[in-house]
């Protein structure tokens, strides 16, 4: 017959790999002491390349637009896209009559290119007023800075008056802030009829 101490020398010799050790000390003899094991690491950081959420980077837009999520009639595009390894979002959507497109970096927010298109583009142009009526290229270059919301610009690259569809148009192209901006302005009203931001 196997003595007390035979048995629990076997089971000890079983559960060592298990981190279980007996504690032979002059009080406790027979005890067993269990050991924790090592605690599990520290879990990691979120990935710096997260990419923000497709609800945000539609927020992103319609601020930048200066419009509010009521505003959108429809929504045609919103999708994850890359380009030379950077991911972007690229959204299309109408709203006050307008058609915005935009790029905006998956992962940091930030507005990469951004286009508005007037939604009635391809309809016939009232007629115009005289050539007396129509804005200066300072004029039109001051409104497009204007709507930019930058200082003066650092270069003017372009300022034409051109016609399209029987209406004029200030093509205005200048950088202003390390960015390039082009616009399109109605030479008699002053609309801003497109404009486009690129880096």
């Amino acid at each position: 017959m196997l003595s007390p101490t035979s048995i629990l020398a076997g089971v000890l010799a079983l559960l060592a790999p298990l981190g279980v050790s007996a504690d032979q000390g002059p009080d406790t003899p027979d005890a067993v002491t269990v050991q924790a094991a090592a605690p599990a690491a520290a879990a990691e950081s979120a990935d710096a390349s997260e990419t923000i959420s497709k609800e945000r980077s539609l927020e992103i837009a319609h601020e930048h637009a200066g419009i509010t999520a009521d505003q959108v009639t429809h929504l045609d595009d919103h999708e994850l896209d890359s380009d030379d390894g950077r991911q972007i979002w690229e959204i299309e959507f109408h709203a006050d009559g307008y058609e915005h497109e935009f790029d905006i970096d998956a992962r940091t927010g930030e507005v990469l290119d951004y286009e508005r298109d007037r939604e009635d583009d391809d309809a016939p142009a009232p007629a115009q007023p005289g050539p007396n009526d129509r804005l200066s290229g300072e004029q039109a270059l001051q409104i497009a800075v204007d709507h930019a919301g930058v200082g003066a610009p650092s270069h003017v690259d372009d300022l034409e008056l051109d016609s399209d569809d029987g209406r004029q148009i200030w093509e205005i192209e200048f950088h202003a802030g390390g960015l390039e901006y082009e616009y399109d302005v109605d030479a008699h009203s002053g609309d801003i009829l497109e404009f486009e931001i690129d880096d």
